[in-house]
């Protein structure tokens, strides 16, 4: 199971399912993944001026967001290490008009970036492929990374409370999500890994739990019914 999180087999991982990736995501949650991901952005302050985090960028699918919510005093750096993934964020960012975005390839876990570079990080949908280490490890890089009083938002895919929901829930991403990911995609092994993923990760307490236990004010946030839970808050 610990190979499931080793950067290279992520970074292959998210190569392969880069052609597909996008479509596969609105597809499968039916279009909410894009609701659920203007909720995430909604719930911090974006306006500027502030230098902006979009951690684990993936294809730059919250850039139209951060772009929408911000305003032309804002810098947006897009972080991800999947070589494919980046080039197709590259296509994205051209896209962007009013703020300035600047894309980083790099492992987030061994990034070159200055210490108090950002007033807010967000992410959504990057913490499910992270071992408990990393998840301590980005805590540590998060209060290394933001500024005092600085902001942070991550979110996750989770699995519902309730048990009747968690069943079908969990039938769908372990069983319909692959299926549509072979026939329509021809992808069957890589989007399979999303209910292996989500399974593994449950919801984001774990994650709470170690944030709150370091150098943050931080809130256990919950939507749709516990589909997406994550967490919020600043740095003290």
């Amino acid at each position: 199971m610990n190979q499931i999180y080793n950067p290279k087999y992520i970074q292959n991982l998210f190569d392969e399912m880069a052609p597909s990736y996008q479509i596969m995501n609105i597809i499968t949650s039916f279009g909410l993944s894009e609701i659920w991901r203007i909720k995430t952005l909604k719930k911090i302050n974006l306006k500027g001026p502030k230098t902006i985090l979009d951690l684990f960028s993936g294809m730059g699918e919250s850039l139209k967001y951060l772009e929408k919510f911000s305003n032309e005093k804002n810098s947006i750096f897009a972080l991800d290490f999947s070589p494919k993934m980046i080039k197709n964020l590259q296509q994205k960012s051209h896209l962007i008009q009013n703020v300035n975005v600047t894309i980083l390839e790099e492992n987030f876990f061994f990034n070159k970036i200055k210490s108090n570079s950002f007033n807010t990080i967000v992410s959504c949908f990057g913490l499910k492929t992270l071992s408990e280490k990393q998840l301590n490890q980005l805590t540590s890089e998060t209060n290394r990374l933001l500024k005092k009083n600085g902001e942070f938002i991550f979110t996750e895919i989770s699995i519902p409370q309730n048990k009747i929901f968690a069943f079908f829930f969990k039938f769908y991403i372990n069983t319909i999500v692959p299926f549509i990911g072979k026939y329509c995609l021809k992808n069957n092994t890589s989007y399979k890994m999303l209910g292996i993923y989500v399974n593994e990760f449950q919801n984001a307490k774990k994650v709470y739990n170690i944030f709150k236990n370091k150098n943050f004010e931080v809130e256990y946030i919950s939507f749709f019914f516990g589909c997406v839970t994550g967490v919020k808050g600043y740095k003290i």
